[in-house]
């Protein structure tokens, strides 16, 4: 750097050189608790005084959360104005035919620098990320989004060689980005198979699965990126095909085709993580618990998809996203239903049963009543003791699936009862008219009950 000295041009001042003289060091820990107007009115960015790691850079769009790739942003930035004037400098100090020998000594250990740097920050957000930890990925798609605002300004400063150079950054960026995507999907696919024998790794309530959220959370948050991810996507042939189809029947504009690129993405999660659903709702040893366990996440997923109006995104690749959700709903709800039928098969039909006469029957049909209560005694017992287990989250759904109940059971019930309840067909009839139907309604009120 040539020292500053008084000329025609205005200088900028002399604390803001120095600041961005910190942000060109690698190993300025405080790089970016200053900031210039310069910046903000050259990039569109501003950049404040941070009072944390997520806390700079822009007032529009806060940083996701990676502490080394916000200061290598700001350094690029830096950078990038840093040479701008140096330009400028050499306007009244170096020769015309000088400048690009000039600038060129000037700006290669810089642009090596950050080229490095690149090299090295992708690599640990790589490992970051095969260690799932999500906010780095998204980390990377916000930086991208910030470098290729910086590409007209990097066309104006550099000469091509320079500019091919920088561009490593770029790719840099958009590989790891591309590994995040698919590493992710990677992810949701091998949890399908999970299902170590003798261990489980659902939830012994049989709610929401991790797995479930995690995976809502991640697409929810790759809509803030649709365009830098809609353009990595572009670059996989297999993407770009499902694209053109997806074009052949609906005519999109140019903005909306990194939509439908996400779109597709998105639909390849869900349909992972349908998959993933399914395979592990087995580690459960009863129907209800399954049946229970796939309503709630596919519940969740479809409440979730509605409330972030996702739902309007991935029917660009899907559009019968939405009624297929419903559609599942509605089938575990009635596979549910049906787990009730063992203990309701034995009284359900009453032509099949011996017919009381004056409140008796014969004494080869006593054992038969006998068996019926027996039967559905243990039964409902059994069933009450493993459903008040388990937790179904949404209010609406949880009460739902209790007043379907309530209407299945008790009609059933209540016939069998006002028929055979006051039959003589045991000396101790408390041992199998053991439930009123208040009885049984007030039992059914308590399943998924958290307190219970």
């Amino acid at each position: 750097m040539r020292p500053r000295h008084s000329g025609r041009q205005p200088e900028p001042k002399k604390t803001t050189s120095a600041r961005l003289q910190q942000i060109f060091e690698k190993k300025a820990n405080k790089l970016y608790l200053r900031a210039t107007q310069t910046i903000e009115q050259s990039t569109g960015f501003s950049i404040k005084k941070a009072s944390s790691h997520s806390d700079h850079l822009t007032s529009e769009d806060l940083m996701d959360g990676d502490q080394e790739l916000d200061k290598y942003l700001v350094m690029l930035l830096g950078l990038q104005r840093l040479l701008n004037w140096e330009r400028a400098i050499m306007i009244d100090i170096i020769p015309q035919s000088k400048h690009n020998d000039v600038f060129a000594t000037l700006a290669y250990n810089a642009i090596d620098l950050v080229v490095k740097d690149a090299e090295a920050i992708t690599q640990r957000i790589l490992r970051c990320i095969s260690r799932k930890e999500w906010t780095s990925a998204l980390g990377i798609f916000s930086a991208l989004k910030r470098v290729i605002l910086l590409q007209p300004d990097i066309d104006r400063t550099y000469d091509p060689a320079q500019r091919e150079q920088l561009k490593k950054v770029l790719k840099k960026l958009q590989h790891t980005g591309a590994k995040a995507l698919e590493h992710f999907l990677d992810v949701v696919k091998g949890e399908s198979s999970t299902n170590i024998v003798g261990q489980s790794n659902v939830p012994k309530d049989a709610t929401v699965h991790e797995l479930t959220s995690n995976t809502i959370w991640f697409i929810e948050h790759l809509y803030d990126h649709f365009d830098v991810i809609g353009s990595i996507l572009a670059q996989d042939v297999l993407y770009s095909t499902q694209l053109d189809t997806i074009l052949m029947k609906k005519a999109l504009p140019v903005e909306e085709r990194n939509k439908a690129l996400l779109a597709i993405y998105i639909k390849k999660a869900l349909a992972e993580l349908n998959l993933s659903i399914m395979n592990k709702c087995e580690q459960y040893n009863d129907q209800a618990t399954k049946h229970l366990f796939r309503l709630n996440n596919i519940h969740y997923i479809l409440k979730s998809l509605q409330r972030s109006n996702l739902i309007d995104l991935v029917t660009l690749a899907e559009p019968e996203c939405e009624h297929s959700y419903m559609e599942m709903i509605r089938e575990l709800k009635a596979s549910y239903q049906k787990t009730w039928s063992k203990m309701l098969v034995g009284i359900y039909s009453l032509d099949e049963l011996p017919k009381p006469v004056a409140g008796k029957v014969k004494d080869k049909d006593r054992s038969v009543l006998k068996e019926r209560f027996s039967n559905f005694n243990k039964d409902f017992e059994e069933a009450c003791k493993i459903q008040r287990g388990i937790s179904i989250p949404d209010v609406i759904l949880r009460e739902g699936i209790k007043r379907d109940n309530v209407e299945h059971i008790l009609p059933i019930y209540n016939r069998f009862y006002e028929i055979y309840s006051g039959v003589h067909f045991s000396k101790n009839p408390d041992k199998y008219v053991k439930y009123r139907q208040h009885e049984i309604n007030a039992m059914l009120s308590k399943l998924f009950d958290d307190s219970a």
